[in-house]
């Protein structure tokens, strides 16, 4: 696994992932997971404070996974900052979009979802 926080060498190609879109404070924190997960995954949390599918039923909170998982791990989840949303994973099917996907989360919350622009 890859995901370090200090340096390395890379041989080969590298292309960097573009999570950011735009500056905004990042906030973590740890969550159980109920379903596996991918990095960079956009999840929901239950009234108990656990991960659970984007689309669960009750589901409060959005949060993005800051690396892949599986059931009864605990991660470190991404609950703000400004993202960039075609590098997250798991949107819902009905939103394809960047105006559905920030219509989804919302505009005014610690979690923003934004685009770059070129």
């Amino acid at each position: 696994m890859n995901d370090i926080a200090g340096g390395r060498t890379v041989l080969g190609t590298f292309t960097p992932v573009q999570l950011f879109a735009g500056e905004a404070p990042i906030i973590t924190n740890d969550y159980e997971l109920t379903t596996n997960v991918t990095k960079y995954q956009v999840c929901r949390l239950d009234a108990a404070g656990k991960q659970v599918a984007v689309d669960a039923v009750g589901a409060v909170g959005f949060v993005i996974a800051s690396q892949a998982g599986v059931i009864g791990d605990r991660i470190a989840f991404y609950e703000g900052g400004f993202f960039n949303h075609e590098a997250l994973t798991g949107w819902p099917a009905a939103a394809d979009t960047f105006e559905e996907r920030r219509a989804l989360v919302g505009p005014n919350g610690s979690l923003k979802i934004g685009r770059l622009v070129n």
